[in-house]
């Protein structure tokens, strides 16, 4: 079997982390595929990864003012602006459509799986003969521009997977018609398992210091600000706490859009705000963030806006952690209540504050909570599966 993965980023996003999954999946199940990685973009960080995995990587950069385009820069109030934006560049974008489909059309492959929005456009709108699946890892219903766009080159030739029951049903209320498939999001539960000796990556002089995290982007939905109002109550209401618990924001901001994404300046402002910048330290993003889930206690998700999934919420439960998750969208797919994680309201600090005290004071059902998270992450989102699901969908396309 012959495949192109279709990809618009050479950068280790959640999406490009389920697209070498996919690969490591069918390498399992089909040994002999050739496999295809064309990606809209200079070289990334990606790239070192697929090398591994017995791929020809082929980089197609977009020129940049059809790269910059997106929904982030699409004012529903101005349609003649945004239509002379799109179709300035038009020359542009031809020449490189006719590129990009020789290079598709010279490969001949069985099947095109399309890992990103504007890889299912670009990909659609080529009408060669070959299936093509839509690979989907975000609501669509927000997104003003490209659900119009994705409308003008749908075809009956075409298939989607989703990472979950909601991103399914979010796409089949404007997509009605669009076969889906859900096949959860994995995780290598051999990198992401407990301990591995990797505590000290957050050091303390205390042995019985509780640390609490919230691993995410600076992204505003990712509810930040709801995590230390949580501290501020927990403080108010628990002074005494202070000796054996500490908070962690993990993360940074890599959005280019400022208003999408809280500064560190803010955040650190905000602590000061609500005088907890003596409880709260800052640790930037690591590549093997397996150790830094390693050194937590209790693993935070307080999104405001649903997740499509929320791979942190699995990384961490593989890692044997109890974890609070903001429970809706595809991240209430995930668990299930005061068994392997807690779920809270999503946009409540009192919610969030008492989960988090709760578990402090209950160290038995911390580990409760982290083992069984472990075995559910062991028999429902071991990337071992993935190829099979993916093969399976693959042959019933051919």
């Amino acid at each position: 079997m012959k495949i192109i993965f279709l990809n618009a980023s050479s950068q280790l996003g959640g999406a490009e982390r389920c697209l070498i999954d996919n690969i490591f999946g069918i390498r399992q199940e089909l040994p002999t595929a050739e496999i295809f990685v064309i990606i809209t973009a200079a070289s990334g960080a990606i790239v070192n990864e697929l090398q591994p995995l017995d791929v020809q990587v082929i980089l197609l950069p977009l020129p940049d003012r059809i790269a910059r385009l997106g929904d982030s820069s699409f004012d529903p109030q101005k349609i003649f602006v945004n239509l002379f934006r799109l179709f300035t560049p038009i020359n542009e974008l031809l020449n490189y459509w006719h590129q990009l489909r020789n290079t598709v059309a010279d490969i001949n492959p069985d099947l095109i799986h399309s890992n990103s929005f504007k890889t299912h456009l670009l990909g659609s709108s080529l009408r060669l003969p070959q299936p093509i699946i839509w690979h989907l890892h975000d609501f669509i219903s927000d997104r003003l521009l490209m659900k119009r766009l994705l409308h003008f080159v749908k075809h009956e030739n075409i298939w989607a997977i989703a990472n979950s029951k909601s991103t399914k049903d979010d796409w089949h209320n404007i997509f009605p018609r669009l076969p889906i498939k859900v096949i959860y999001n994995v995780v290598d539960i051999d990198r992401f398992a407990p301990d591995s000796g990797l505590r000290a990556t957050i050091p303390s002089d205390n042995p019985d210091l509780i640390k609490v995290g919230l691993v995410a982007t600076y992204a505003r939905w990712k509810g930040h600000d709801i995590f230390l109002q949580s501290i501020a109550h927990l403080v108010q209401h628990h002074p005494q706490s202070s000796a054996k618990v500490r908070f962690y924001i993990v993360g940074g901001a890599i959005y280019e859009t400022a208003r999408s994404q809280y500064s560190r300046s803010e955040l650190v402002q905000l602590t000061r705000d609500l005088n907890i910048e003596d409880w709260v330290e800052f640790i930037d993003f690591r590549s093997d963030i397996e150790s830094i889930y390693n050194s937590l206690d209790i693993v935070v998700h307080a999104s405001t806006k649903p997740e499509p999934f929320g791979r942190t919420i699995v990384e961490a439960m593989a890692c044997e952690k109890a974890v609070i998750v903001a429970n809706a969208g595809g991240a209430a797919e995930l668990f299930t209540h005061e068994r392997d994680a807690l779920g809270v309201t999503p946009g409540n600090p009192h919610d969030l504050a008492d989960a988090i005290w709760d578990l402090i004071e209950s160290p038995t059902k911390r580990s409760a909570i982290g083992t069984a998270a472990r075995q559910t992450v062991v028999e429902r989102f071991n990337r071992d599966r993935l190829g099979a699901e993916l093969v399976d969908i693959y042959t019933q396309m051919l």
